[in-house]
């Protein structure tokens, strides 16, 4: 088995030894043996970038098993950098595929760490940026990763990306092809936002695009693209059998000539995204998301909608595999959380004899279990994805924040009881929760920013000591409420559990569903209103007890 992502059909030479490794089961990364023939990396299309630019200075995210490290040498790069945001990739390719890949990762002097953060702590700025996002078919074709986020894939990584280049210096991405057409256009239109980001409103000037039978490479200039780069990038084209996507000035005729779909259906999508009047209307229009991913939205994977399942179902020959993507999956396991809730929440009622409680204590011991399970699952995941880009990895800013959260949590739990905080200040002291959520929203982008550039050692108690007010707050109400039903009504303390129980898991599916649309800070947001929601319950519960 051997893998040249998209490589040229025009070349016969036997490709070097490979090995393969995948983390996790997914996102399989291909390491080249460096003493064999490297040719073929000249003939991929990730490699037009090289064309534009003699002995570049290269830095490349998320190398993974090194092919495009080895490219850029390859390729005459006179310097290549590199950061790599896993871990155990990296120990990976410096420890025992070190010999097989010809020690590639010192070499190119790979630093550990997310690759906007490494690259905003580096002097001197770069001729080529790389993404190699290659290394994923398989994922990539399941939609598998709809759900997680990408960090590295945003309009504001963009952003940060050509503000590192030199002046002239390019964006290179290359994806799989994966028809019908929507992580290549969501690229296109989050290459489009991150330009202007930087203040540039004509993106059609600064972008070119070809194609293989599997890859699409998008090249994002640090300038106005000039005519003999085009050439350049044409006769490549020609010589190597890809298909031109997108250049300034390009026609239709010249588009899908070696590589045939039944319609130049890339050039044609591409050159609606690219017109600043068609832009909105097709993006709405189109059957999949391809809106812009951005910070707030960082799921560059995710492309579907809801409201056109039917019809996407249609456009692919009534294939259900593509209804797998996450994405397509949240709602119905939605609906199973609710139907289960519902089962644990009302069966107790038909099995049980208790006395009969009024229907609007009911109903406000309901509302204020339900609001605070809520509440708590939307600010616990949102703040674990919005802390990804600070610490690196999914699973750190998972352990950080869990560990914040629950302990600092337990802490206002038992401060809460300790001191009967409640008793003291009434109901009113919960109000106090959602007016730091609110606080937190504003304040966690520039602490965030202004922690990323620590070292490792320093980030991750220092984030926790960040967190811990916010999560001592959050631990209060639950244990105020169940106090408040002791006095007042125990008989119902084993339903309250059972609704917070219940809703904290429906807003686990939520919160997901809820960022994809409006983002992670907009979900803060309705966290707050849920601790809002709950204080005014137990206001006015306190009041009749």
């Amino acid at each position: 088995v051997r893998a040249a992502p998209g490589i040229s059909l025009t070349y016969m030479r036997e490709l070097p030894a490979q090995l393969g490794f995948t983390v996790n089961g997914g996102g399989l990364s291909t390491v080249t043996r460096r003493d064999g023939d490297l040719s073929f990396l000249r003939h991929l299309p990730s490699s037009v970038a090289y064309r534009l630019r003699e002995n570049p200075e290269v830095f490349v995210v998320e190398p993974g098993g090194g092919m495009e490290l080895l490219s850029a040498v390859e390729n005459g790069a006179a310097g290549v950098r590199g950061a790599e945001i896993s871990t155990v990739v990296a120990d990976a390719m410096e420890g025992p595929l070190s010999e097989f890949s010809g020690s590639i990762y010192g070499d190119a002097r790979v630093s550990r760490g997310h690759g906007r953060n490494v690259l905003a702590a580096l002097d001197g700025k770069f001729d080529i940026i790389k993404l190699p996002r290659t290394d994923t078919l398989g994922s990539a074709s399941s939609g598998i990763r709809g759900l997680q986020e990408d960090y590295g894939l945003t309009a504001e990584a963009f952003g940060d990306y050509l503000g590192r280049l030199k002046e002239g210096g390019y964006v290179s991405v290359s994806l799989f092809l994966l028809p019908p057409p929507r992580q290549e256009l969501k690229l296109l239109s989050t290459a489009i936002e991150g330009l202007r980001l930087r203040g540039v409103a004509d993106a059609a000037a600064r972008i070119m695009a070809i194609r293989s039978w599997g890859v699409i490479t998008l090249l994002v200039k640090n300038g106005t693209v000039e005519p003999w780069e085009v050439e350049v990038v044409k006769e490549f084209c020609s010589i190597e059998g890809f298909d031109v996507v997108w250049y300034p000035g390009m026609e239709e005729r010249e588009a899908n000539l070696h590589n045939r779909f039944p319609s130049p259906v890339y050039h044609d999508h591409f050159r609606e995204i690219l017109d600043p009047r068609t832009r909105e209307p097709f993006l709405e229009g189109y059957i999949f998301d391809v809106r812009p991913a951005t910070d707030e939205r960082p799921f560059f994977g995710q492309s579907f909608k809801m409201g056109r399942m039917k019809e996407t179902y249609e456009s692919v020959g009534k294939k259900w595999g593509i209804l797998i993507e996450g994405g397509y999956l949240l709602p119905w396991i939605l609906i199973q959380a609710v139907l289960a809730s519902f089962i644990f929440i009302v069966a107790p009622f038909f099995f049980t004899r208790r006395e009969r409680v009024p229907p609007g204590v009911l109903l406000r011991v309901s509302a204020y279990f339900a609001s605070i399970g809520v509440g708590y699952m939307f600010v616990e995941i949102s703040l674990m994805h919005k802390l990804v880009p600070v610490l690196g990895e999914p699973v750190y800013a998972i352990s950080v924040v869990l560990f914040s959260l629950l302990v600092s949590s337990g802490a206002g739990s038992y401060l809460s009881g300790r001191f009967g905080i409640m008793e003291r200040s009434s109901a009113n002291v919960l109000l106090a929760v959602p007016l730091l959520v609110l606080v937190y929203l504003y304040a966690t982008g520039p602490v965030s920013g202004a922690v990323a550039a620590l070292p490792v050692a320093w980030k991750y108690p220092l984030t926790a000591l960040f967190f811990f007010p916010l999560g001592a707050a959050m631990g209060m109400p639950f244990p105020a409420g169940m106090a408040l039903l002791g006095r007042t009504n125990p008989g119902l303390i084993p339903w309250a559990w059972c609704v917070n129980g219940s809703f904290s898991v429906i807003s686990s599916v939520l919160v997901m569903m809820g960022a994809m649309v409006w983002g992670f800070s907009a979900v803060l947001g309705v966290a707050a209103l849920a601790y809002a929601a709950a204080w005014l319950a137990i206001r006015a519960l306190s009041a009749e007890g």
